[in-house]
């Protein structure tokens, strides 16, 4: 990936200490934040005191609104999902808050309709596609990472809404690093499937253990759908050696928390496009 199109955390930093794509060019007609521990710690979002997941395992409902109230999205046209590790996107036709099942993508040409994902060393990852104004969110582990979700990303703009791989942008939001994350036989043998000779990119090995590139693999993936290598981008940083900014569950196990990616269609620079209200 060319220098240019990674991102230090301080470069992408703004408000309610949130990681925000309006610096980046390539996201103008989005607004698309990454929340980080500081998120948590402003506005609404700091009187949560409960658990991020609930007892069905999906994101608790209040610590979403709060996180909507920080970073400022509507949180009654708020669209997530009950996230699983494959590679199912649903398609968000109407602005309203709702769970889209068990999926690991939302999409959406309709403007002011955020589409959120939540994360705790999975990649987020932002996908947009200007001329027809579609905007697609994922969550991807190292299964839907390997399953090349992102390749079904490009597949959901495309069939959807006519758009072109080359003109789809994708950022990939902050999550684990090869430094901290290493992969058993299970990992290592979906990662040489999944890449063949190019596997080496994406797995290493170092003191003894297998380590997983996930923000390499998903970079290659979009490659291989037809993204332009200057057309993906990323926040340059590990999750899990960010310890006072972004949340790890490698490193802090059940007591992590879950950071949302969130992104909506604006509806100034989208004239033409969507149905939303």
């Amino acid at each position: 990936m060319n220098a240019e199109n990674e991102f230090a955390p301080r470069e992408l930093a703004g408000e309610a200490g949130a990681l925000w794509l309006d610096s980046v060019p390539a996201f103008d007609g989005v607004t698309a934040a990454f929340a980080t521990k500081k998120t948590l710690k402003e506005g609404p979002a700091a009187a949560f005191a409960g658990k991020p997941l609930d007892e069905d395992g999906r994101v608790n409902e209040e610590y979403v609104a709060r996180l909507c109230a920080t970073l400022g999205f509507p949180y009654g046209r708020l669209a997530t999902c009950r996230q699983v590790h494959g590679t199912e996107i649903c398609r968000v036709a109407l602005a309203e808050r709702r769970w889209c099942g068990e999926c690991d993508g939302l999409a959406t040409d309709v403007v002011n309709a955020p589409l959120a994902v939540f994360t705790a060393d999975c990649v987020p990852i932002v996908m947009w596609a200007a001329r027809p104004g579609a905007l697609a969110v994922l969550h991807a582990g190292w299964r839907g990472t390997l399953a090349k979700i992102i390749g079904e990303g490009v597949s959901r703009l495309e069939e959807s809404w006519a758009a072109r791989a080359e003109e789809v942008a994708v950022f990939l939001g902050p999550a684990v690093g090869p430094c901290c994350y290493a992969v058993g036989d299970d990992g290592a043998r979906a990662a040489e499937a999944a890449f063949g000779k190019r596997a080496g990119q994406v797995l290493t090995e170092e003191g003894g253990k297998r380590r997983l590139d996930l923000h390499r693999a998903n970079e290659l993936a979009a490659q291989e759908a037809g993204v332009l290598p200057e057309n993906v981008y990323r926040v340059a940083t590990c999750a899990s050696c960010e310890e006072g900014l972004l949340e790890s569950r490698r490193r802090d196990g059940d007591e992590a928390g879950r950071l949302m990616a969130i992104a909506a269609l604006e509806t100034a620079k989208a004239e033409g496009h969507g149905n939303g209200d």
